[in-house]
């Protein structure tokens, strides 16, 4: 009776094993389909201000602040969910000093950053905020955006000879006056 149980035990914990095994070897076949040659681009992020998100206050626009700066990370998700590629920035804009074209345009982050695409569904996650700086010496910050682009998003620039991803900040992001 013993060595009858002790084999159903062995035989359960092999079962159980092997169970645990076919999960490593059909791992990644929610990448299947989607592979791409492997490219590898510098990025630049590109922020351009939709609606009426440059209206941080009732009687403040960004548009007229000493300086704002934009506050962050991006990283790379696979499509497996392995993240990569941890950046932070912390670029800083004075707008009495951009044109209308960066204004209407957008504005690119001077940081560049360089990631590899091998799968159509691999992501890159950028999460900001920003903080706007008036004349008068108050601080406005914005909610948090976090915005997703995968390899069909990325865009050309032929005039300034870069790939970059647009960064669209919502007009219903809101703003909200801080201390510091």
């Amino acid at each position: 009776m013993k060595a009858s149980l002790f084999k159903l035990s062995v035989v359960t914990l092999c079962f159980i094993v092997s169970m645990q095994s076919c999960e490593v070897l059909t791992e990644g076949d929610e990448c299947k389909g989607s592979e791409m040659d492997t490219v590898e681009r510098l990025l630049y992020p590109r922020i351009t201000f939709t609606g009426n998100s440059k209206q941080i206050a009732p009687d403040a626009f960004l548009g007229n602040a000493e300086k704002f700066t934009i506050t962050g990370s991006i990283r790379k998700e696979y499509c497996t969910g392995k993240i990569s590629g941890d950046f932070s920035y912390n670029p800083t804009f004075f707008p009495l000093t951009m044109t209308i074209d960066e204004w209407d345009n957008g504005l690119y982050f001077l940081q560049s950053y360089q990631y590899k695409f091998s799968n159509k569904e691999d992501e890159l996650i950028l999460i900001m905020r920003i903080k706007a700086y008036t004349t008068d010496g108050r601080i406005y910050e914005s909610g948090e955006l976090v915005a997703r682009f995968k390899y069909a998003d990325i865009q050309y620039d032929v005039n300034k000879i870069r790939y970059y991803i647009m960064i669209y900040v919502p007009g219903s992001m809101g703003w909200f006056r801080v201390t510091s």
